[in-house]
């Protein structure tokens, strides 16, 4: 009967006491869970308005949007009449995509020319007539502009044609209304609101998922006995006029009916078990004397076989007693098991340090060093003997050696002093030998009794740097090959295109000179008529097939690097007594065959030239044979139509004593001679300079030198490329039928 009154009082009580623990912990939680759901709203919010700017730079890239737009014939001059959309226009995509309220089209002036609208409605005037600043902060990213009391995000981008020039902008805009936060929220709860208010002490609403509810102008701190604000944060808009928070707001109301619930719910529960729990507490405590004795017994025999502890014997009387000192006797043998347990780890702990691939190395708070394990021996060149009790500062890791990097100096001096947190940061270490080289430290603080201790983790990341100094070199000469390439491909005059063609090899590998060999084939001669800083008297050196290194690359169409040049069996008595020490010469190839050589030259023998340079100049030097090809081709061209009209002229001349009619005829057929001449000469060009580009980057990426390719894009790239070859086929026939019917 004592353990039932003992029972309902204990439940009584811890009904109360729970009961109020309850509500508060679950408002805490409520109110936590509210703060995490609060930063998801503001991160979803900033990818909707972010999906503005995504949306406006896929779109324009589109297929349908660049034909729409090379369609139009808009002009400056005319009046404009603003179309209306309100289905998916023409040139934004016809199937299902998340588009803004309005999409506007603008033509190269900035003025509008057609609007999309997905309600129906129309925009206001300021984004029909957009200011050229709004206009100028919205392309490239997105913009909040504020205008006639209405926040506004807007993101544009622009299309350019083939050449570079303006031809449209597309700007996609929303109004922030009740309908945009709606959309941009992540939660849908009964009586979750979110709002967009001003930044600053005294917060007002501009707009809010519920304008009933929370009207514009509302002062945040007038609704705090109605709602819970959570997680004002400051949203990322890329650019706008003015500071904006989002806010959100649970309603009170709603918050005391979930509270009320679980209190109920964990009441009816407890109703349920107390009656449970007093009947089970009776018998629980007839067997928990028997439990006791069993407990004690198993305890010695724990200890007995753990520990080596001679069991004793059971002692009678209060049992609760007994197990307290057995508790006691216990707690000394696991102590004295944890001791034996912590040297064993200690000596695991020293084995994984001493065997660690990185340095590690321990400091006090003034930087002297306390530990240091083998490997950072190797790394540093120091014995722990000469380093443990010194500052770090003072040996491996110096100020002045990182004087440039002033940021992470100081972030690692913090971090000693306890004063900063886990960062890995790059600095400048020293090696006992005096040089110096790149290191990666990761530090990291704890705390122990004798005060905070340093925990520094050091790679030498020597080898890496050395890697990403390649990376970046090669990048650079990439980009330094496709503004030669650019250069050499710009014009089709042939003394220009050699000559750029020769300049830019040499200014490319560093070379004193270059020079240009052209194979003449019904001469059977190699003739070296082209050449950049050379002697003037090599235009006139010509070399049989045979002799000469040109007539050998000519020949192999393999490239060649020579750096001792006078030595070599094939040299030029010419080339040597102008002084050339160093070679590397590439063949010239079009349509598979070699019409002569690319070389750069050295002066002096301290100039050293790598396969690296021989890789670079046979970029330059395919392009620059297609280029010469066609100056060649357009020179013939020229020529071929020079004496086309001269025999028109002269045909004509024969006819002119004929009758008018013939005369007629004779003129139109002037006139259709002279267009067919115009038009060989532009289709040479114009088709073949930019199927010529096709080629050119097809060869950059089929030798990966802006990356890896894998073998499924290497067999397309092989189709462009021969399909390429194949098309260049189809014009070079119609030239030559033009030159036979000519």
């Amino acid at each position: 009967m004592l353990t039932v009154i003992i029972g309902i009082s204990l439940w009584t009580l811890l009904d109360y006491i729970q009961s109020n623990r309850l509500q508060k912990i679950f408002y805490a939680q409520l109110v936590e869970e509210l703060t995490r759901q609060s930063v998801d709203d503001r991160i979803h919010f900033n990818n909707y308005i972010k999906s503005h700017h995504k949306s406006a730079a896929l779109f324009v890239f589109q297929k349908n949007f660049i034909d729409y737009i090379n369609a139009q014939k808009w002009s400056a001059e005319e009046a404009i009449e603003i179309k209306y959309h309100y289905q998916a226009p023409p040139w934004l995509p016809d199937h299902s995509f998340s588009r803004p309220r309005f999409s506007i089209l603008l033509d190269a002036d900035g003025r509008v020319r057609e609007v999309s609208s997905i309600h129906g409605d129309h925009p206001s005037q300021i984004l029909l007539k957009p200011p050229a600043r709004i206009l100028a902060k919205s392309i490239g990213q997105r913009f909040v502009a504020y205008r006639n009391n209405s926040y506004f995000v807007l993101a544009s981008e622009k299309h350019l044609d083939a050449q570079g020039q303006l031809k449209a902008i597309l700007m996609l805009t929303s109004p922030i209304d009740e309908e945009f936060l709606l959309a941009a929220s992540a939660t849908s709860m009964p009586g979750y609101l979110t709002a967009l208010v001003t930044a600053g002490k005294e917060s007002r609403i501009l707009v809010s998922s519920n304008q009933s509810e929370l009207p514009t102008g509302t002062r945040l701190s007038d609704l705090q006995d109605r709602y819970l604000v959570t997680g004002q944060e400051t949203i990322d808009y890329g650019d706008a006029e003015n500071m904006l928070n989002l806010a959100s707001l649970t309603s009170m109301s709603e918050i005391d009916t979930l509270t009320g619930a679980v209190i109920t719910t964990g009441r009816e529960q407890r109703n349920i078990i107390a009656p449970a729990f007093i009947v089970i507490f009776a018998l629980s405590m007839i067997c928990i004397t028997r439990r006791i004795n069993h407990l004690n017994r198993q305890m010695s025999e724990f200890s007995q076989k753990t520990f080596g502890v001679q069991a004793q014997e059971l002692q009678k009387g209060d049992q609760l007693y007994l197990l307290e000192n057995r508790f006691q006797d216990f707690t000394a043998e696991i102590l004295e098991a944890r001791e034996m347990l912590k040297k064993q780890a200690e000596e695991k702990t020293r084995l994984i340090v001493n065997n660690a691939f990185d340095a590690i190395i321990t400091m006090d708070s003034n930087g002297v060093i306390m530990t240091w394990n083998p490997r950072a021996e190797t790394i540093f060149g120091w014995t722990d003997k000469d380093v443990i009790g010194q500052r770090m500062i003072d040996t491996i890791i110096l100020p002045e050696d990182n004087a440039s990097d002033e940021e992470n100096l100081s972030h690692f001096l913090a971090t000693v002093e306890c004063a900063a947190s886990h960062k890995q940061i790059e600095l400048i270490a020293r090696h006992h030998d005096g040089h110096k080289f790149p290191i990666e430290l990761s530090c990291s603080n704890i705390t122990s009794e004798s005060g905070c201790i340093c925990i520094s983790i050091i790679r030498d990341i020597t080898k890496r740097k050395q890697a990403e100094k390649e990376i970046n070199d090669r990048i650079t000469h990439l980009e330094i090959i496709n503004t030669v390439i650019k250069d050499v491909s710009s014009s089709l005059d042939i003394d220009n295109v050699l000559y750029k063609t020769t300049k830019n090899a040499a200014e490319l590998i560093n070379g004193d000179g270059a020079s240009i060999a052209i194979y003449d084939e019904a001469n059977k001669i190699v003739k070296y008529q082209y050449h950049y800083n050379m002697p003037p008297s090599l235009t006139e050196v010509v070399a049989r097939m045979g002799q000469g290194l040109a007539a050998q690359i000519t020949e192999t169409k393999e490239s060649v690097i020579i750096n001792n040049y006078p030595d070599h069996p094939r040299a030029l008595k010419a080339f040597s007594d102008a002084g050339l020490k160093v070679l590397i010469a590439v063949p010239l190839v079009a349509n598979d065959k070699a019409f002569g050589a690319l070389g750069v030259f050295g002066l002096t023998k301290e100039t050293r030239l790598s396969q690296h340079d021989v890789e670079l100049l046979e970029s330059v030097g395919k392009e620059a044979a297609i280029s010469i090809q066609n100056a060649r081709l357009y020179d013939e061209i020229k020529q071929f139509s020079s004496t086309l009209e001269q025999k028109v002229k002269y045909r004509t001349k024969e006819l002119e004593q004929s009758k008018e009619q013939l005369r007629l005829a004779n003129e139109k057929l002037l006139e259709l001679d002279h267009l067919k001449s115009m038009f060989i000469a532009s289709m040479s060009h114009e088709f073949r300079t930019p199927l010529n580009s096709v080629i050119r980057f097809t060869d950059v990426l089929l030798q990966q030198l802006v990356g890896e390719v894998n073998t499924e894009q290497k067999d397309l790239l092989q189709r462009v490329k021969k399909s390429a070859y194949h098309l260049l086929s189809l014009i070079n026939d119609v030239i030559d039928i033009s030159k036979v019917e000519a």
